[in-house]
């Protein structure tokens, strides 16, 4: 819940700042085959659900037209925006089907913000200064809502999703932090809709080496799921980077996912889960 004062202006353009940081960052280096653009309004007359006094937001809208890489997108640069406003002491909160979409658009369209013939809201995100009162209503659904699945149960070794990965041992411990960050990412209703496989391959030595992480959607869900992905994302890369470990996001065909440490072609990789994005580490990170 938040505070009914509304964001000061240093705050509000803090935000703002950070907003446009990360679509910049994001641009060259997207999913998506068009920009999204993130919006901040302030509209009392917004209806969502959790949220209590919320009536300032940052709203990620997409083309109208579907494109699965622009709801990544959405997912990877507003988390950045999230992880800054929180480290800055602002209260936030992810709203997936608690929002009135059309309230959303009505004010978004009063203030020239929105064109339904090209833009698609994706995600509502409520942004100010966390309050200490929270209704009992809001206490238990929290408890419910940030409990998380054990990482066994997220992360594997085999592109069939039946081994459990162990990150306790080489090469996955270096991860193991990327890991839990993913773990604890946030979700439309607490939902997890993502899972990881982790391909290693034999090393110049013999030892085996991490090539990369493939992450799949168990949903088909067309905008809860993706946006869950670009979370993960955002967390995992950032993890990575305060550890030092260089790599890159790619989505790979299948055959390239055999070719570089996937399962042998007499293996029939799943069509669902769904096959989203990996994280492929850099050569020159493997010897580290």
């Amino acid at each position: 819940s938040f505070q009914p004062r509304s964001l000061d202006n240093a705050d509000r353009n803090m935000i703002m700042k950070c907003v446009r940081d990360e679509l910049k960052q994001h641009r060259h280096k997207s999913f998506g085959a068009q920009p999204i653009r993130i919006e901040y309004i302030k509209a009392q007359s917004i209806r969502v659900w959790p949220g209590v006094n919320a009536s300032e937001f940052l709203i990620a809208i997409g083309p109208a037209k579907y494109d699965l890489g622009c709801v990544i997108d959405v997912g990877r640069v507003l988390q950045g925006v999230v992880l800054n406003a929180t480290e800055n002491g602002l209260g936030t909160c992810w709203i997936g089907p608690g929002a009135d979409q059309k309230s959303v658009v009505r004010a978004l369209t009063g203030e020239g913000k929105f064109d339904s013939a090209v833009d698609h809201v994706v995600v509502v995100c409520a942004v100010g200064y966390p309050s200490m009162f929270m209704p009992l209503s809001l206490r238990v659904g929290r408890i419910l809502l940030t409990n998380r699945l054990p990482l066994e149960e997220l992360f594997f070794d085999d592109p069939t999703f039946r081994r459990h990965l162990d990150i306790t041992k080489a090469p996955f411990d270096r991860f193991s932090k990327c890991c839990e960050g993913a773990r604890w990412s946030p979700s439309s209703l607490n939902a997890q809709p993502v899972r990881c496989v982790g391909v290693a391959d034999a090393g110049a030595g013999g030892e085996e080496q991490t090539v990369r992480f493939d992450f799949y959607l168990t949903t088909a869900s067309r905008y809860y799921a993706p946006t869950a992905l670009g979370i993960w994302l955002r967390q995992w890369e950032i993890g990575c980077q305060e550890l030092g470990i260089k790599g890159r996001l790619d989505i790979l065909a299948e055959d390239e996912r055999r070719a570089r440490g996937g399962s042998d072609n007499s293996t029939a990789l799943p069509k669902f889960p769904r096959y989203g994005v990996s994280w492929v580490m850099e050569e020159d990170a493997k010897t580290k």
